[in-house]
């Protein structure tokens, strides 16, 4: 009885399974092999072993952004010093013979490092991009995309998608005219010199404390951040650690605003602040700070922006390459984007000239 049962059993599974189809067509690695476009492209994915993992149907599915070889001539130019003539075949030539040695200005690694952020692990076709996403690449760091009208640029215009849906069996390739660097500043506290430890109750914050002589950084508005205790709300105790956007007055504003001469002089206002104040900046700051990663490309003119300050927003005003920030109070000049898009992996942050008053 119990061989009979058994029988039954395997009987069953051997019916109800189904092999996977095989994936048709051809793989990312054969498209860019055949595409006269991406002779350089083919080369640097060869040279690096990624050829392998882009021509296998098992490995998942990919998405590509794939410079030209224009593109490739003009990256290695400016990397190697090089002017004219310096060709695709050049180029090509350095990558198979060069790029391996430990001397070498752009190693086979370095190479490897460059190339997988132009790879993200799913397939992104070019209908589901709708602008303000962000993905993590093979590379580990974040890639933006945003749209400007039907224009897909990456990463604020860093580079722009030229041609879209080349599809694979094992994915898709965007084309795109430039080759994309890296994001390599892990966030946006980093940036502003700031950190903090969880390795002991309550949490570390170090930084903040800095001051020098340039007006357009950012010292003073760390050392806000550090003394309103706003830095475990911007880099939590979590992995991934999420994305914020900080809209931050530079050093001259923060200094008008505070009414004092120097940045020193400020640092040591701030750090003699009253509950009062700390609770008041606190608002002040949270006003400044957008939950999520909002680039310049994504900001369209009179969008409604919500910030970290319950029920307060500030409207963006967007006049070709001008962004200005108008807040609630029309008696003081609205600040202006004066520094752009610092991407980082966990935020991004838009240098601004004046303070935003939310009342």
């Amino acid at each position: 009885m119990a061989a009979s049962l058994s029988s039954v059993v395997l009987t069953a599974c051997n019916d109800d399974f189904t092999l996977p189809a095989t994936p048709s067509g051809s793989t990312i690695t054969a498209l860019a092999t055949d595409d006269s476009n991406f002779d350089v492209l083919t080369a640097a994915l060869v040279k690096t072993g990624l050829a392998t993992s882009l021509d296998n149907n098992n490995s998942g599915q990919f998405t590509l952004f794939a410079p030209t070889d224009d593109a490739f001539v003009t990256y290695f130019k400016s990397a190697l010093g090089k002017s004219d003539p310096y060709t695709e075949d050049s180029v090509i030539a350095y990558i198979n013979t060069k790029s391996s040695a430990s001397n070498a200005v752009i190693t086979t690694a370095a190479l490897s490092a460059r190339l997988t952020y132009h790879i993200i692990s799913s397939n992104i076709s070019s209908a589901s991009i709708t602008g303000d996403q962000v993905f993590t690449t093979l590379n580990s760091s974040r890639l933006s995309l945003s749209k400007t009208g039907s224009d897909i640029v990456i990463n604020a215009g860093a580079a722009k998608v030229t041609a879209v849906d080349k599809e694979a069996s094992n994915g898709v390739i965007h084309t795109i005219d430039k080759v994309l660097a890296p994001v390599g500043t892990t966030s946006v506290l980093s940036y502003l010199g700031l950190s903090i430890s969880y390795t002991s109750n309550p949490p570390v914050v170090s930084g903040g404390t800095a001051s020098d002589a340039d007006g357009t950084d950012y010292d003073l508005f760390a050392a806000l951040l550090k003394k309103t205790g706003l830095v475990p709300t911007i880099q939590p105790n979590q992995s991934p650690l999420p994305d914020f956007t900080i809209f931050a007055p530079n050093d001259n504003a923060v200094k008008a605003f505070l009414g004092v001469a120097t940045e020193g002089d400020g640092i040591t206002l701030i750090n003699g602040f009253s509950a009062n104040d700390i609770a008041a900046f606190k608002d002040i700051l949270s006003y400044h700070i957008v939950s999520g990663r909002v680039l310049s490309t994504d900001l369209t003119d009179g969008q409604q922006v919500s910030t970290l300050l319950t029920g307060k927003s500030f409207t963006a005003s967007v006049a070709g390459s001008t962004i200005t920030l108008i807040d609630n109070d029309a008696n003081v000049a609205d600040p202006v984007v004066v520094r752009p898009n610092v991407l980082t992996n966990a935020g991004v942050l838009h240098g601004i000239d004046n303070i935003l008053y939310y009342e």
